[in-house]
C-alpha cells in the first residue's frame, strides 16, 4: 500500500471525523484535529491553505457550544422521561415544578443553540474549502510526481522564463532514449509529459494551459535541433471536477489528454498507486 504524504494523512483523519455519526463526539475529534491541520498547512506553504486551516481553527471553537447545548438538550430529554415515571411515588406537584424548571431551561439551551447556528454552518462550509484545497494539493505534490516516476520519468522543472516572466507547471516528467545502456551515449529520443492539476477544471484552464505547452515544448524543440535528437511532448489535464465532453473536445483537439476521476483512478490502479484508504475525488465537494 503507498505510503501517504502530510497532506493525505490530513484528508484520511479529515474524512474519518466526518464520519463519525454522534455530533458531540465528532465535534470532539474535530477540536483534536485542528493542531494537526495547522501543522500540515505549515508544511505545504501554502498560505491559501494556512488561511483556511486557521479560519476553520476560529470557527470551529465557535461552534462547540452548539455542540455542548445539544448534548444538554438529549439530557434533558431523558431526564423529562424519567420524571414522568417519578410521578407514581412522587408528588405530582413536585414534579410539575421541576418539569416547569426544565422546560425553562429547554427554551433557554433552544435559543442559544438557533444563535450559534451559523457558526456551525460556516465551519462545515470552511471544511469543505480546505478539502477542496488539500485534494488539489493533494493531485500536484502528492499523486501526479508518484505517478510519473512510477512510469518511468524523471522529474524536470517546472518554472520555464519566457519573454522575462516566468511560466509555471505542476510537474514535468522526462524519458530518454540513448545510443548505449544505462543512460550512456548520444540521445536518441526524449519524451516529455508536461501536467496541469486542478481541483476543477475551466474553459480558460484548457487555453491557458495550452499556452504553457506551446511554450515549453518551443524549447525543447530547440534543444532537439541543436543536439539532433527526437523529440516527442505529451500533455495532461488532471482534474477531479468540472469536465464535460465539451472541454473534454477542446482540450484533445489542442494537444492536451484529458484526465478525469475515472482515468485517473485506472492510471493509479494500473500502477499501484490507488490507495483505497482515500478517494482520490472526494464526492459532494466540488466548489
Amino acid at each position: 500500500m503507498p505510503e501517504l504524504g502530510v497532506v493525505s494523512e490530513a484528508l484520511l483523519e479529515l474524512e474519518r471525523v466526518r464520519r463519525i455519526e454522534d455530533p458531540t463526539k465528532r465535534a470532539a475529534e474535530f477540536r483534536k484535529l485542528v493542531p494537526r491541520l495547522r501543522e500540515t498547512a505549515f508544511e505545504t506553504k501554502d498560505r491559501e491553505i494556512i488561511e483556511i486551516v486557521n479560519e476553520f481553527a476560529r470557527v470551529e471553537e465557535d461552534s462547540r457550544v452548539f455542540y455542548e447545548a445539544q448534548s444538554l438538550d438529549r439530557f434533558l430529554r431523558d431526564l423529562r422521561q424519567n420524571l414522568q415515571k417519578a410521578r407514581s411515588f412522587l408528588s405530582r406537584d413536585v414534579v410539575n415544578r421541576f418539569l416547569v424548571c426544565i422546560e425553562e431551561f429547554h427554551e433557554s439551551l433552544v435559543s442559544k443553540q438557533r444563535r450559534l447556528q451559523p457558526s456551525v454552518e460556516v465551519m462545515f462550509f470552511t471544511l469543505d474549502q480546505l478539502t477542496n484545497q488539500l485534494v488539489g494539493r493533494r493531485l500536484e505534490k502528492e499523486i501526479t510526481p508518484s505517478l510519473l516516476k512510477q512510469m518511468g520519468y524523471d522529474l524536470g522543472p517546472t518554472i520555464y522564463t519566457h519573454n522575462d516572466t516566468e511560466i509555471e507547471i505542476d510537474a514535468l516528467g522526462e524519458k530518454i532514449e540513448t545510443s548505449a545502456p544505462e543512460g550512456q551515449g548520444k540521445i536518441l529520443e526524449k519524451e516529455i509529459l508536461i501536467v496541469e492539476c486542478k481541483r476543477s477544471v475551466t474553459k480558460k484552464d484548457v487555453i491557458d494551459f495550452f499556452k504553457k505547452v506551446k511554450v515549453i515544448a518551443e524549447k525543447y524543440e530547440q534543444i532537439a535541433q541543436i543536439l539532433k535528437h527526437q523529440l516527442r511532448v505529451e500533455s495532461w489535464i488532471i482534474a477531479c471536477y468540472g469536465w464535460t465532453d465539451e472541454l473534454k473536445k477542446l482540450s484533445r483537439e489542442k494537444g492536451i489528454t484529458p484526465i478525469d476521476k475515472d482515468y485517473l483512478e485506472n492510471l493509479l490502479r494500473r500502477h499501484r498507486l490507488l490507495d483505497r484508504r482515500l478517494p482520490v475525488c472526494p464526492e459532494n465537494i466540488e466548489t
